[in-house]
């Protein structure tokens, strides 16, 4: 009898062992499936965030190009400029200071249908007086690489381009 009993916990002891780690094994499969569906998630709303980010910083840079440097002062001077052109009239005198295309700005990326509406899940900073720049952030949201200290030196080189505006 004690010798039926051993045998018995020897195959509890492995099938409990085997249990275990079963259940480890598969919590890690869903954990990396998990993981990964969250991973892409993330990515996709940073590409949507930096194209609108990128659409806003455009529209600011087609109005202060036809405002002779002055920015946008409210979001409806910011959307004041419709359609937006495909191209700026402003061209800097150092290669890539900004974008001068929206290929260059958004590459095969689309456009947002309403500039106004993506806008809303942004937080937009205006100046009173038209000489600093708006501020564009994410408002929490993730954003691609490179995207949030881009824009503001676009900005930056642009209002240099307009010397007269200097305070």
């Amino acid at each position: 009898m004690i010798h039926h009993r051993s045998r018995l916990r020897g195959v509890s002891s492995r099938s409990t062992f085997l249990i275990i780690i079963a259940i480890f094994v598969l919590s890690w499969i869903a954990a990396a499936i998990f993981g990964y569906i969250v991973s892409l998630n993330v990515r996709d709303t940073a590409r949507e965030t930096d194209t609108t980010m990128r659409a806003l910083a455009w529209a600011a840079l087609v109005y202060t190009c036809r405002e002779d440097g002055r920015f946008p002062t409210d979001a409806q001077q910011l959307f004041s400029v419709q359609p937006l052109p495909d191209r700026l009239d402003c061209v800097p005198s150092e290669i890539s200071a900004w974008p001068t295309t929206r290929e260059e700005l958004l590459g095969d990326r689309l456009f947002p249908d309403d500039l106004a509406e993506a806008s809303r899940k942004m937080k937009l900073y205006f100046s009173s007086d038209g000489t600093r720049p708006p501020v564009l952030e994410a408002n929490g949201l993730p954003t691609e690489l490179g995207t949030t200290e881009d824009i503001p030196l676009w900005f930056k080189s642009l209002k240099s381009s307009f010397p007269e505006n200097d305070v």
